[in-house]
């Protein structure tokens, strides 16, 4: 675990940086998020989430200080095997979160941080359709969002996006 967390940050220190991650971080997040996923389906995305949602537990992890990070990814992966109204309403309070989070960045580092979040977020939506489904019943500003985007749904189908 710590060696995953450590390696993710340091890939998405670089992106936000607007550089290309170091290799071997690169590396070190794959295996990390393999022996993750290895302990359980879909630990890797689980911690994830976890480290998107709380940024401090990554230097609590580096710091050897595990034992919240653990519960929080036990806890985590509970709530989404479940797919109940729990996995829905934790998503849709990330989803707000990382909109504020968007909405309030300065600069153009938190405004990357802030799009890798959201794009994060997108990537479970597009793995797990009931977060769709639940995000929009709880945010209905999203579907104007859509429609305000230019592209109309239908054009948006017909075109396979």
């Amino acid at each position: 675990m710590a060696s995953y967390a450590r390696a993710f940050v340091a890939v998405e220190v670089a992106h936000c940086n607007s550089k290309w991650p170091e290799r071997s971080d690169v590396r070190a997040m794959h295996a990390g998020a393999d022996m993750l996923d290895q302990l359980r389906t879909g630990g890797a995305e689980d911690m994830r989430v976890v480290l998107d949602r709380t940024p401090d537990l990554a230097a609590e992890i580096a710091a050897g200080r595990t034992n919240e990070a653990w519960r929080a990814w036990v806890d985590e992966g509970r709530v989404r095997s479940s797919d109940g109204p729990d996995n829905s309403a934790r998503f849709v309070a990330d989803w707000r979160a990382a909109s504020a989070e968007r909405a309030a960045a300065v600069g153009q580092i938190a405004t990357r941080q802030a799009d890798r979040k959201m794009e994060r977020l997108i990537e479970r939506m597009e793995r797990q359709p009931g977060l769709e489904r639940a995000l929009g019943k709880q945010v209905p500003e999203r579907q104007l969002e859509i429609d305000r985007s230019g592209i109309s749904r239908t054009r948006d189908m017909g075109l396979g996006l």
